[in-house]
């Protein structure tokens, strides 16, 4: 086992502390087609790149009202408890078992 006092305990520490931020900044850079423009500071759309056509209209759905949401009608139970005869009469009416 490495001794954390030890000069190659602080070595390894700094190591894996380095690491750890090198993939924090690294995984905090975007990635996408976009890039930085140089002169007005916001994000540019590369050249090359063409929009989807099959997107719906966000002003359309916007504009429209929402529907009541409805609950699905419940579903029967197929089994029954353990202890419940009244049940089990039922089923066993249903099926003719």
């Amino acid at each position: 086992m490495i001794s954390f006092s030890s000069p190659k305990g602080g070595t390894l520490i700094r190591l894996v502390c380095f690491l750890f931020l090198f993939g924090l900044i690294i995984s905090s850079l975007p990635i996408g087609p976009y890039q930085l423009a140089h002169s007005s500071g916001r994000y540019r759309r590369m050249k090359g790149l063409t929009i989807p056509t099959n997107l719906p209209n966000l002003d359309e759905l916007r504009r429209m009202n929402p529907a009541t949401p409805k609950a699905p009608p419940p579903v029967p139970a197929t089994k029954c408890r353990g202890r419940d005869e009244m049940c089990k009469q039922k089923l066993k009416q249903q099926t003719g078992i």
